[in-house]
């Protein structure tokens, strides 16, 4: 998908989900120069007022992944002591599994903080179903589960 592939997806939504003037800002929109904030507020347009436009437009809300974003997180997701996140939430099935889980998440702990491209598949693979059940995770680390860098805030 390209951005013609989402301009072309927007044209037919006219006058449905989509109105002339977010058209023509989808037209004139040049997805290389959008800041992270930017590509989060599409992401959310299209989610809640233009959902079947969302695959169409993925140039405006996400990223393919280079060596420049595969190392990023969207740090809101991550958690703290006090506050639910991925990493929180692994690190509390650390410390309320049984024993012979432990190790398991002692590891998914660790290979999150890896960028995206020193994963092997398989590592990858392991990762994406250990942390699919995790609330948070797809958010905090979303080249895991979409293949693309995807900026997210709460």
């Amino acid at each position: 998908m390209d951005h013609a592939d989402c301009i072309a997806a927007a044209r037919e939504e006219e006058g449905g989900n989509i109105d002339s003037i977010r058209l023509e800002t989808i037209e004139k929109t040049d997805p290389e120069t959008l800041t992270d904030t930017q590509q989060n507020d599409w992401l959310e347009f299209f989610e809640r007022r233009a959902p079947r436009l969302t695959t169409a437009c993925i140039t405006l809300w996400s990223e393919p992944i280079t060596p420049e974003n595969a190392d990023r997180r969207n740090q809101d997701f991550r958690g703290s002591d006090d506050r639910d996140g991925c990493q929180y939430n692994v690190e509390q099935n650390i410390r309320h599994d049984d024993v012979h889980h432990r190790s398991m998440w002692k590891d998914t702990l660790e290979l999150p903080e890896r960028p995206y491209l020193t994963l092997t598949i398989a590592e990858r693979m392991v990762l994406r179903e250990q942390l699919d059940s995790v609330s948070y995770c797809e958010e905090f680390y979303p080249q895991l589960f979409t293949g693309r860098w995807v900026p997210a805030s709460r």
